[in-house]
């Protein structure tokens, strides 16, 4: 006769109690997200010029030309993948604000879930939580052309993050199911927001140098499946597209590359020309409350933990 006995565990460590802090933490994500969504006007900018595209695509039936004042729009060239998500806002509950900024806020909540599935899932669910609760006390998220607002950020960084950790996750475990999950999200960021996305790329190349997987990734057939999976989606909407009206890619190339970048679009003139503009705008607005935290986190953070964890802060 065998006899098991079983420790019983503290209660702070019990599951029923992780499982109450992730609701209370859900509970205080929905506020800042949700609350009064529909309370103010369309702004003037891209936001109200997405809902016109949408509203448009919608009474025409013609889903893959966004047009404006029934012309093919060739001043905002970005994929319709935003459009898309609104138009089914339309479709299922109305005309009105909330279908154009619901699929922006259910996004942003999808990728703070993710954080905290994610580091739940490393056992370290108290990180998770905080990196949820100090994204969405955030400026430069919550607040205009953010999670807030009918534009098309908070979708493509929701696919971008979900990119990330996938690629991330292939790092570590080489599950090819991983690399394809990556290919489809990243797939998904750019008939979003176009080539805006893909800016994160020298930094994951950057990654495998350093972690010495450079050759093991480019060795891995799961590697080159998903890039021809990304590949063929996003050349299949692009061709798609010129097809349909000629002139697309003309457009798409003054719009979002070099001439853009050059301050010499047709549609786009920038006066901009401090180099740390994109700093001073992240420590005085978008992440000011965070800044000075920030680098003292990184420290410690490598300092104090190990594993897959210091490695996802390395990445």
């Amino acid at each position: 006769m065998s006899v098991s006995s079983s420790i019983a565990k503290p209660f702070w460590q019990s599951k029923s109690l992780k499982i109450g802090i992730i609701i209370v933490s859900i509970v205080l994500l929905y506020f800042p997200l949700f609350l009064r969504l529909d309370s103010r006007p369309l702004r003037e900018w891209d936001e109200a010029r997405n809902a016109v595209n949408a509203y448009e695509m919608s009474k025409s039936g013609q889903f893959l030309i966004k047009t404006y004042e029934g012309q093919p729009d060739l001043w905002e060239t970005k994929p319709p993948l935003l459009e898309w998500f609104q138009i089914i806002g339309f479709k299922t509950i109305g005309y009105n604000e909330l279908a154009v900024r619901l699929p922006s806020a259910l996004a942003a909540m999808g990728m703070l879930l993710l954080f905290i599935y994610w580091f739940y899932k490393q056992g370290h669910l108290a990180v998770g939580i905080l990196a949820a609760l100090i994204v969405v006390c955030s400026n430069g998220f919550i607040h205009e052309h953010g999670a807030r607002t009918g534009d098309h950020d908070a979708l493509m960084i929701t696919f971008l993050m979900g990119f990330l950790i996938h690629v991330f996750g292939f790092f570590e475990s080489k599950n090819k199911q991983d690399m394809w999950w990556a290919s489809l999200c990243l797939s998904a960021a750019v008939l979003t927001k176009s080539i805006a996305v893909l800016m994160v790329l020298p930094g994951i190349f950057l990654y495998l140098i350093f972690n010495k997987q450079l050759m093991s990734t480019l060795k891995s057939k799961a590697f080159w499946q998903a890039i021809a999976l990304f590949l063929l989606i996003v050349l299949s909407y692009y061709i798609s597209r010129e097809l349909l009206a000629p002139g697309y890619l003309q457009a798409v190339y003054d719009n979002e590359f070099l001439p853009r970048y050059l301050n010499q679009s047709e549609h786009y003139t920038y006066t901009v020309s401090a180099w740390d503009f994109y700093w001073n705008n992240l420590r005085e607005w978008q992440f000011a409350y965070w800044m000075p935290l920030l680098l003292p986190s990184c420290l410690i953070g490598l300092i104090y933990y190990e594993g897959v964890i210091k490695r996802l802060l390395l990445f």
